[in-house]
């Protein structure tokens, strides 16, 4: 909201009106971007100063795995991991993914940087400020480029995440067509067909026969 009305109040205050022409003026959209990168800098940390919200993260670690103590009971199955034993295993992996995190946080501020600096200050202020005038050849490979990197951006941010989540996709699908049960859901199987739960039901008492012998 504030990039906005940097933006339209140097328009009016440049061109006295507001039109899509003088919308456009370099200057204009100067003004608009420039405010609308830095003024998160300056905004973020007054707000937190005036009303922090300060919260213990480690909250979430003191969270307990859920035992299935009660499902085994019903189907006859023995509860093989405790429930300290699955909370360590979880603060384990929690530990792991912090670590990936933190280091894909680095890159990407990195990223972010690198490209604010670039398009916003390396690149288009020299050309601003030596009033460099785009010849045909120029203006033809900006526009390639630019076209370039909008398919980049719509491979990075659409198909990357379609593909790598395609097998929770099609489950999905499975599940809202009827062609698979929900998790947990054993209602679509019939009595006469062999469920997962028969089937490891069935290895248990097969050990405890052995066992017996």
């Amino acid at each position: 909201m504030i990039a906005l009305a940097v933006w339209m109040g140097y328009t009016v205050s440049q061109s006295g009106h507001i039109s899509l022409t003088t919308l456009s003026t370099n200057e204009a959209l100067a003004a608009g971007n420039t405010v609308a990168v830095g003024c998160p800098l300056i905004v973020i940390p007054i707000l937190v100063f005036l009303k922090p919200a300060d919260f213990a993260w480690e909250t979430w670690l003191t969270i307990k795995q859920d035992d299935n103590t009660e499902f085994d009971k019903k189907h006859g199955l023995e509860h093989v991991l405790s429930q300290e034993d699955a909370t360590e295993a979880v603060l384990i992996e929690h530990q792991n993914n912090e670590t990936i995190l933190k280091r894909q946080f680095k890159i990407g501020a990195v990223a972010c940087t690198v490209l604010i600096l670039f398009f916003l200050v390396v690149f288009p202020m020299p050309l601003y400020g030596s009033k460099y005038i785009f010849s045909k050849r120029f203006f033809t490979g900006w526009i390639v480029v630019a076209f370039l990197w909008a398919f980049f951006a719509v491979y990075v941010i659409i198909v990357i995440p379609v593909w790598d989540g395609r097998q929770a996709l099609g489950r999905l699908y499975r599940i809202m067509m009827g062609r698979e049960a929900k998790p947990g859901d054993s209602s679509t199987y019939s009595h006469d067909e062999e469920t997962p739960v028969s089937k490891v039901q069935f290895t248990v008492k097969e050990e405890e026969v052995r066992g017996a012998f």
